[in-house]
């Protein structure tokens, strides 16, 4: 967790944009359906494909969010031209299609995602998918959509909901893994270091004082704490680590089972 938190923040340093558009679970999960609507374009009656009405009733029924959420979230991807209009500009409704930038960077994410399980069980699955990348939409459409169902990964425990709740959370909480120099706690705490909230902030787009606010409230449930006489160094705690990579342990069941399942459809066809 902690190489794919590195890795996965240089990247964010390339496309900081992008990165910060899925930088909170909500987000996340919003992307997923998107991802997951985008990949069945046929439904019952002719009618598929990512469409905004579609987008938020699945969004809705699902309880990820509202209604204007789920809008504004498609409307600001569209802005940013990360989502591009598929159908023509007579036709309704609209049919979107993610961007070829943003396939990309979701299928560097993905990689990444999937050497962390390779490093698990010593597993071959990026040779699979580089041998086999047709492989790609059918596992993350799969793994959207079990991620999507499973309460456990929608609503996180409250102390990782502090992060991954709030606006680029998750860029925050990547960091501070990143941080971790030795896999070896002490007394329960894991030494990250000198803290440049300023820098930190200015490299995730995101205000100081938010970032400041967010750190304090990771004090005060105990995620972090100021290492004693040293002024803007942290400790971070091994039982949030721990909690942590427990709860991202239901995501990557998702996925390995999602690969199976592709593995298996694939062969069948």
């Amino acid at each position: 967790m902690v190489e794919m938190a590195r890795r996965l923040q240089r990247d964010c340093h390339s496309h900081p944009r992008l990165t910060r558009v899925v930088g909170s679970h909500r987000r996340w999960l919003l992307a997923q359906v998107i991802f997951l609507l985008q990949s069945q374009p046929e439904s019952v009656g002719g009618k598929g494909g990512l469409t905004a009405g579609r987008f938020k009733q699945m969004v809705v029924e699902a309880g990820i969010a509202s209604r204007n959420t789920a809008l504004s979230f498609l409307q600001h991807l569209v802005f940013y031209r990360l989502l591009v209009v598929e159908t023509a500009e007579n036709v309704r409704p609209r049919r979107y299609v993610l961007a070829e930038k943003s396939l990309a960077a979701w299928k560097c994410w993905f990689l990444v995602t999937i050497d962390v399980l390779d490093a698990v069980d010593d597993g071959n699955r990026r040779k699979l998918f580089r041998e086999r990348p047709e492989l790609f939409t059918l596992t993350q459409v799969e793994m959207s959509r079990r991620c999507i169902e499973d309460k456990r990964w929608r609503e996180p425990s409250e102390r990782i909901g502090l992060f991954h709740w709030t606006e680029a959370g998750i860029l925050v909480i990547r960091d501070l893994l990143s941080r971790i120099s030795g896999l070896e706690p002490v007394d329960g705490w894991y030494d990250i270091g000198d803290a440049d909230l300023p820098e930190l902030a200015a490299a995730l787009l995101m205000s100081r004082t938010h970032l400041q606010r967010l750190y304090r409230k990771a004090v005060d449930q105990g995620c972090l704490a100021p290492k004693p006489g040293l002024k803007g160094q942290f400790l971070l705690s091994e039982g949030f680590v721990q909690e942590y990579c427990q709860w991202q342990a239901i995501r990557f069941a998702h996925l390995d089972a999602a690969i199976d399942e592709a593995v298996a459809f694939t062969s069948k066809a």
